[in-house]
């Protein structure tokens, strides 16, 4: 990616996707304002900052290795999905994903790719 030709925020490293001209198409960023995010062909800010990222990915690991069952709901699915009883996880500070947890049970909400602001 010639940066001199996409100015944005300063790369994290070269963790993403090739494209079919093998050039990268996906990088993790830090953002002017210290958010995490992704550049791909455009910079989507992810969380308010790289703690948000980290707790995030704590979370799904403490869900992978807990959890009885996984359910992935798509689509107008997600609409209905009923939050009551559930608390923000706002430590994950997600600008774009968010959890929530319950009693005993926790949900990620991740939209779409190419579907983020």
């Amino acid at each position: 990616m010639d940066r001199a030709a996409h100015p944005g925020p300063a790369p994290l490293g070269h963790h993403g996707r090739a494209g079919p001209d093998n050039h990268l198409t996906e990088m993790a960023v830090i953002g002017p304002d210290g958010e995490f995010g992704i550049d791909a062909y455009r910079w989507t800010p992810l969380y308010a900052g790289t703690n948000g990222w980290m707790e995030s990915l704590a979370l799904a690991d403490r869900a992978g290795r807990w959890a009885r069952t996984v359910t992935r709901i798509k689509g107008k699915d997600v609409e209905s999905l009923d939050l009551h009883g559930y608390e923000p996880a706002l430590e994950v500070q997600g600008l774009t994903d968010a959890w929530w947890r319950g009693k005993d049970s926790a949900h990620r909400s991740v939209p779409r790719r190419g579907t983020w602001p």
